[in-house]
C-alpha cells in the first residue's frame, strides 16, 4: 500500500473492510492510496468550502464518499453534507439531517451521515465502521457503485445480521460494537 498525500487535517477514515479500517491522527490527511489492483481516493476537504471531512470512505471500485458538517452546523438541528464520487470523479452532493434517517429504509449515503452523527455525538464508538462493514453483508456479497449509493436498504436488518455473525464467530469485540449501533437504531 502506498500513501499518496499527507497534509494537515483530521478525520476518521474507514475502508469497506472493517479489518482494514484505519484511524488517521489529527496531523495526517491521506488523499489516496492503493495497490496494483485498486486505487482509492479519499476526499478530505470540501473543494467548495474547504472544511475537513468528518468521515470518509474509499471503495475498491474507485467510488468514494465523505461526510462534512453543513455551513452553520447546529447540534439541535444537525445537517450534514455528503459528497460522493465515482471512479472517474463525477460527483453528487446531498444534505441529510441524520436525526430523520429511517434505518429500515435508508441509502448508504444516509447511513454514512447517520453513523457519523452517532459517533460524533458520542452515542457510539464506531458506528461508521460498523455501518460500512454491515453494508457489505455477512458474505461480503453487496457492492456499491456510484448509482447504488442512493438505493434504499434495511440497514437495521444488515446490522443485526452482521452483529449476529460477529457473535457466532466469537468476535465479542466486534459483536459489542455492532450491538451498540444496533441498540441505538432500535431506539
Amino acid at each position: 500500500m502506498s500513501i499518496g498525500g499527507v497534509g494537515n487535517c483530521g478525520l476518521y477514515n474507514s475502508s469497506v473492510n472493517k479489518s482494514r479500517s484505519q484511524k488517521v491522527n489529527r496531523t495526517q490527511c491521506v488523499e489516496s492510496f492503493g495497490t496494483s489492483q485498486t486505487h482509492i481516493n479519499l476526499h478530505m476537504t470540501n473543494s467548495s468550502g474547504g472544511n475537513a471531512a468528518i468521515t470518509s470512505v474509499g471503495l475498491s471500485n474507485g467510488c468514494s464518499a465523505s461526510v462534512y458538517e453543513a455551513e452553520n452546523f447546529d447540534k439541535t438541528n444537525p445537517l450534514y453534507v455528503v459528497r460522493y464520487w465515482d471512479k472517474d470523479g463525477s460527483e453528487k452532493v446531498t444534505k441529510i439531517n441524520p436525526t430523520e434517517v429511517d434505518t429500515e429504509n435508508a441509502s448508504l449515503v444516509e447511513m454514512l451521515a447517520y453513523s457519523t452523527y452517532l459517533d460524533k455525538m458520542g452515542y457510539t464508538d464506531d458506528a461508521y465502521g460498523d455501518t460500512i462493514a454491515a453494508s457489505q453483508g455477512i458474505n461480503s456479497d453487496k457492492e456499491y457503485d456510484f448509482k447504488d449509493f442512493d438505493i434504499k436498504h434495511d440497514f437495521l436488518k444488515l446490522v443485526k445480521e452482521f452483529m449476529d455473525f460477529q457473535y457466532s464467530a466469537n468476535n465479542i469485540k466486534g459483536y459489542l460494537s455492532c450491538k451498540q449501533l444496533y441498540d441505538f437504531m432500535l431506539g
